[in-house]
């Protein structure tokens, strides 16, 4: 045995066959109904649906096979996989590769072996479509490509499985994108390259509704300058592959909202598009400016950090007290830089302290300058908190106090001194006796909540106590209960103290215990208050200042940059290094333009370093607005920039600093240029295309005239330039175009703006033709201006006519063909159930007309169906129709007949009756009369009829009667014709039913010679109907014969009877029985019998000689030189041929003697009456010695009684069929009677 060498690309194809998903799945009805058919089609015992993996073959389907799986390396599949074609072993037991295989040796003792390899969608060889069978045998080529086609079926259900598979994965894919992107804020689109709205969400920035906004174009739903520019990034998104950004405003009812859109190729059709809605970010970025302003220009000192206290920002009055810049303190901790050796450490302390709780503080320390000079400064840090309040960073006022400190220490020499200065500062001093609640304060302390003494009057503790905020008051007493413990060593805290006007001020409260008493408690105790409402309502405008000013940085699709007076950028945002950097890497600490970069005008001249931005910002000090140049990439990409930008006044130590804006307008230009370019194609599009374009103003004088123009009207521009364009018009609009154009003017309501509209134009030489005209309008300079574009229409006016003809009109006889019959069939309808009248259908089908064409020609038959459609129009009235719907079938349409039925149909009458008569007069032939007739059918029409189709139906059921009831006939419709085709269409239906699920059963009926002995049986077809029950063959066979189903019913009958004879022939008393099987005559007209039945024979291995073919007499109507051929060539095969139904028929002695028969059957017509009827006998008589003579064996079929069988014995007959011998029976009751009949005769 030789096993199967894995294949040469085993890899993939495992991997190609685990993706299918098949393997040790359940069995399916798509695969095995093809293993059935096609193991019932080649007639073998078992096919199969194999599948090989790394060490088996596994059948996803086995017909006749009760094992699911053998090893592979006994496979024959895993040979056949390896050829591209089918893989066939004749006889397994002659060939060295598998004559000692277990599958040869044992069970299913394979002997011959066909198997066609499976393969996926991608090439790979995934199993086989296989045949077995325990007989040797080869496939004729035919077979081979029927097994070929068996195959492609199973790959096609294979890949269609994995096809559903995918769609389902596709589906659940685009449901999840769909769920994800309803969530998504923004408005998205997907668009096709030609600008068109494949997909989007339902937004309400939409400008009309989703279902109104798919499928529409660019143009028409956007305006048309954001249409072109939306387009332009379509562009520049397909070209680039990379993601394109613009920004847009549209307006809306409540004010103009604006947008930034981005575009991400999805691939070289579509793009997604995402368009947020940046109104709001706007109005915050002007704000953020705003506040940016304030604290750049106030003069404390405003620095924000980040949660850990690392400095992000910082303005100019923070530079200005320290020396520090922003770069120099950015992402560092400032008491690291600040603090020095008389810096107080327990402030420090308490600064870190309150920074680790994450709370406000206020300190007063001594910190160090940039040139390490000491200064007294006064701290307010307050943490900054997002709307969940978390801890986003702080922010930190801070003012010099040094020249405070000073005065502190020169009021503290001197109390009137310090009053004053208190009072200079508007800082409110209190002293407070905690022993005797004794509450002193200055006027400043009094004017900071808006009151005067007098208005206060006698000022104690409860007075603060009642002008602070209850919530804060609680927060002060904790502390100052902690500073007289000794937990804090001042009291400082920021309360809200109630305004005389009703407002609250914020106020710094400060103070220390300056005295205890004996026991400790305490004394008397000093402080301040400070009114720092300004500060606090600075430090809120700061918070959202900086997360504005952030934000808008971040987002702007501009490049701002801040350069210092050598041109480096000390500062970006994120766009600039996405316009400035061709890779997007950092910009801060290059120059303007980067290594290697190339700066030109927009012409193409480079600019020197005196051209730059910044240089001509340092040379005069005025702002730049658009200054426009290229910059060059080394990469070779090129980009043109528009820059605005002005200098940015800083401290003395920073020098100059330069702030630029720089947008990338490379769109914008390239728009702006392909636009002009678009114009002067336009230009040339409108001289050269066909169509006449023509441009008037608002009184009718024609501005434009093309060369189309020119060419369709016969005037030359010259001609009528700033004429009326009415000139160009015949009557009645000629007079009234300038009233049209007035009107339009006057109410703006036109039918023709816009639309195209199909009228008349004239020549200059007075000829009127037939023109397509379509109006547009558009304004210039403040006038309106009418665009028309006509079409000289002549010709295809010409053409519609021809096709109107050729479309509603028979081409042969010039009648109304089947479609124009329907039209006006159904306005015959209407008519009738308006009026209540009557109208009637004749279906006329010639009779003979084929004999004609074959014997005379089709000339002949054509000028023959000229002459009858002209008879049949001469017959009815003009309004009438005479339509011709096939080769031979005309239709005549009668209407306004009588209101009275009965009038009607004698009206009808007479109508087909006068047909009938112009149809039987001689026609005249190329000088040879002719005679012809037709069947004629006649349906009655009244109010109720409802279906066009039906009425025709009834029609032809008519005719069909009047043709089986002879020729030159007329029948009316009859109720019960109808009945009729519709039982007939249902047992149809049955029949194909019942042969799907083997409804069909074989009877055998048993023939025995003289001495009634069995030689045979005939096989007799039987329907048990699930409902009808048992079905007369005289019902169905005619039926099977009309639909063609005969065919395969003959055959399968053909191979039931192989299969009896294989069955019988293994048993002595069946081995020498024949069988009869009917061969009706649509199955002697098939050109495929001779080689299937060829084909049964050999693939069931009986003996031919024991078949016996019964031919009925009809067959000899045909073609008789054409049927001997047949006959002969089924004699050839072995088979044995009877003439069935002999006498009733077309007996010839001629063909008795010409055709190679083997058996007479005498028709039990015949044997009926034997008894009775001396006619009969002599026929029978005469059967028998004509045969005898020509060496024919002759079987009488219903024999009932025994004196028949004498009889028909006395005069010679040799072999009897009938009831007296037995009934037609299912296989087994035979079987089961020749086993009785034989134990009998024991």
């Amino acid at each position: 045995m030789q096993p199967p060498e894995p294949t040469d690309d085993e890899d993939e194809r495992l991997a190609a066959l685990h993706n299918l998903s098949l393997l040790d799945t359940s069995p399916e009805e798509r695969f095995d109904r093809i293993t059935r058919l096609a193991r019932s089609h080649f007639g073998v015992s078992i096919c199969l649906v194999s599948l090989i993996d790394e060490t088996r073959q596994w059948f996803k389907s086995r017909c006749g096979l009760d094992s699911e799986q053998t090893p592979r390396e006994v496979s024959f599949c895993g040979h056949a996989i390896h050829g591209d074609d089918l893989f066939e072993v004749s006889d397994a037991t002659a060939d060295p590769r598998f004559a000692d295989n277990p599958l040869v040796t044992g069970p299913p003792y394979v002997r011959f072996y066909a198997g066609v390899p499976l393969s996926t969608a991608d090439g790979y060889k995934i199993g086989t479509l296989c045949l077995i069978d325990k007989r040797p045998r080869h496939l004729y080529p035919r077979e081979r490509e029927h097994l070929r086609d068996y195959a492609a079926m199973v790959e096609q259900e294979i890949n269609d499985l994995r096809g559903e598979r995918l769609r389902h994965e596709l589906a659940a894919s685009q449901r999840r994108s769909h769920a994800l992107l309803g969530a998504f804020p923004d408005m998205v689109f997907v668009i096709s390259r030609s600008g068109t709205f494949i997909d989007c969400l339902h937004h309400e920035d939409l400008l009309r509704p989703r279902e109104e906004v798919l499928g529409r174009h660019l143009g028409e739903i956007l305006p048309t300058a954001l249409a072109n520019r939306m387009c332009s990034h379509l562009n520049e998104a397909f070209r680039t592959g990379a993601e394109t950004r613009f920004e847009y405003e549209l307006p809306f009812p409540e004010g103009v909202r604006a947008f930034e859109a981005r575009l991400c190729p999805l691939d070289d059709e579509e793009v997604l598009v995402i368009a947020r809605n940046a109104t709001l970010e706007r109005e915050r970025a002007a704000e953020h400016q705003r506040l940016a302003e304030v604290a750049r220009q106030t003069t404390n000192g405003v620095m924000i950090t980040d949660a850990q206290g690392r400095v992000e920002w910082l303005n100019e009055s923070f530079t200005r007290i320290t020396g520090y810049t922003l770069d120099e303190m950015r992402g560092k901790v400032p008491g690291q830089i600040l603090q020095g050796p008389d810096t107080d450490p327990a402030v420090v302390v308490q600064m870190r302290e309150a920074l680790r709780e994450q709370r406000a503080f206020d300190v007063e320390l001594i910190n160090y300058t940039h040139e390490a000079r000491p200064y007294w400064i006064r701290i307010s840090c307050s943490p900054l908190r997002d709307a969940a309040g978390t801890l986003q960073g702080y922010i930190a006022i801070e003012t010099d106090i040094t020249h405070e400190k000073e005065a502190e220490e020169r009021l503290g020499r001197s109390g009137q001194l310090l009053s004053a200065v208190a009072d200079a500062n508007r800082i409110g001093i209190w002293q407070w006796n905690v022993t005797t609640d004794a509450f002193e304060v200055n006027d400043t302390w009094i004017e900071l909540v808006g009151y005067t003494c007098a208005e206060l009057g006698e000022i104690t503790f409860q007075t603060w106590e009642r002008l602070t905020h209850p919530d804060d008051l609680a927060h002060c007493q904790q502390c100052l209960h902690r500073h007289f413990s000794g937990e804090l060593d001042y009291y400082d805290e920021d309360i809200r103290m109630r305004h005389k006007a009703g407002h609250w001020v914020w106020i710094n409260t400060r103070g220390n215990l300056v005295s205890r008493l004996e026991n400790g408690a305490p004394g008397l105790m000093l402080g301040t208050h400070i009114d720092i409402t300004e500060r606090r309502e600075l430090e809120q405008r700061l918070a959202a200042e900086q997360r504005l000013l952030s934000q808008i940085l971040k987002t702007n699709v501009s490049a701002i940059t801040v350069l210092d007076e050598h041109g480096t950028i000390v500062f970006a945002n994120d766009a600039a290094s996405r316009i400035l950097s061709p890779d997007r890497s950092p910009v801060v600490g290059r120059s303007y333009a980067c290594d290697r970069c190339r700066i030109t005008d927009l012409e193409g001249r480079v600019l020197s370093p005196e051209d730059l931005p910044h240089a001509q910002l340092l040379r005069a000090d005025k702002a730049i607005r658009d200054f426009r140049h290229v910059m060059e990439f080394p990469d070779g990409e090129r980009v043109i920039l528009s820059v605005n930008g002005t200098r940015l006044e800083s401290g003395d130590e920073e020098g100059l600093r330069f702030v630029l804006s720089i947008s990338d307008i490379t769109t914008e230009v390239s728009t702006k240029r392909a636009l002009s370019d678009r114009s002067k194609q336009m230009r040339a599009v409108v001289d050269n295309i066909l169509d006449a374009i023509v441009t008037i103003d608002a009184y009718g004088h024609i501005e434009s005239f093309n060369p189309a123009a020119e060419r369709i009207f016969a005037y030359s521009a010259s001609e009528v330039l700033g004429k009326n364009v009415s000139m160009l018009m015949p009557e009645p609009h000629r007079s009234h175009h300038d009233e049209y154009i007035a009107n339009y003017l006057k109410t703006h309501q036109a039918k023709v703006i816009g639309a195209s509209r199909e009228l008349e134009g004239r020549r200059s030489n007075g000829n009127i033709f037939p023109m397509e005209l379509r109006i547009s309008e558009y304004m210039r300079d403040g006038m309106i201006y009418f665009v028309g574009m006509m079409r000289d229409i002549t010709k295809r006016r010409a053409a519609e006519a021809q096709i109107n003809q050729l479309a509603f009109y028979d081409a042969l006889t010039g009648l109304p063909n089947r479609r124009l019959l329907i039209d006006r069939l159904g306005q015959v309808i209407a008519a009738i159930r308006r009026r209540h009248a009557h109208a009637a259908l004749l279906f006329i089908d010639l009779d003979n007309f084929k004999m004609l064409n074959d014997s005379a020609g089709h000339d002949k038959g054509d000028e023959l169906l000229k002459q009858i459609a002209q008879r049949l129009s001469e017959c009815v009235r003009g309004g009438d129709t005479v339509a011709r719907i096939g080769g031979d079938e005309f239709v005549v349409l009668v209407h306004d007949l009588s209101l009275e039925p009965a009038d009607a149909i004698h009206q009808a009458e007479f109508v087909a009756e006068k047909v009938q008569r112009a149809l039987t007069r001689p026609f005249l032939l190329e000088g040879v009369e002719h005679y012809s007739s037709g069947s004629i059918g006649v349906t009655l029409i009244d109010e109720t009829a409802d279906s066009l189709e039906l009425i025709l139906k009834q029609a032809d059921l008519a005719m069909y009667e009047a043709k089986t009831s002879g020729d030159n006939t007329i029948r009316f419709f009859d109720p019960q014709m109808q009945i009729a085709v519709e039982e007939r269409a249902k047992l149809e239906s049955d029949l194909r039913r019942a042969m799907r699920n083997r409804e069909l059963l074989p009877y055998f009926q048993l023939q025995v010679d003289a001495r009634g002995e069995p030689v045979g049986a005939e096989i007799l077809l039987r329907w048990e109907h699930p409902d009808r029950g048992l079905i007369s063959p005289a019902t169905f066979i005619p039926l099977a014969e009309k639909t063609g189903l005969i065919v395969p019913i003959g055959l399968e009958v053909f191979e039931a009877a192989c299969s009896c004879l294989a069955r019988w022939r293994k048993h002595a008393r069946t081995a020498q029985l024949t069988l009869s099987v009917n061969v009706s005559v649509v199955q002697f007209r098939n050109d495929a019998l001779i080689e299937r039945l060829a084909q049964i024979l050999e693939q069931s291995g009986v003996e031919p000689s024991r078949l016996k073919l019964e031919i009925t007499e009809s067959v000899l109507a045909d073609d008789l030189a054409d049927v001997a051929d047949k006959l002969r060539q089924l004699k050839a095969l072995g088979l044995k041929l009877s003439l069935d139904d002999f006498g009733t028929g077309y007996s010839s002695l001629s063909y008795l003697k010409n055709l190679p028969l083997d058996q007479i059957k005498i028709d039990q017509s015949f044997v009926r009456d034997l008894l009775d009827n001396p006619n009969d006998v002599a026929i029978a008589h005469s059967v028998i010695s004509l045969a005898s003579a020509i060496g024919l064996d002759v079987i009488a079929e219903g024999v009932e009684t025994e004196s028949q069988r004498e009889m028909l014995e006395r005069i010679g007959c040799e072999y009897f069929q009938g009831y007296l011998f037995g009934w037609p029976v299912p296989l087994a009751e035979f079987e089961n009677a020749l086993r009785k009949r034989e134990k009998q005769i024991d």
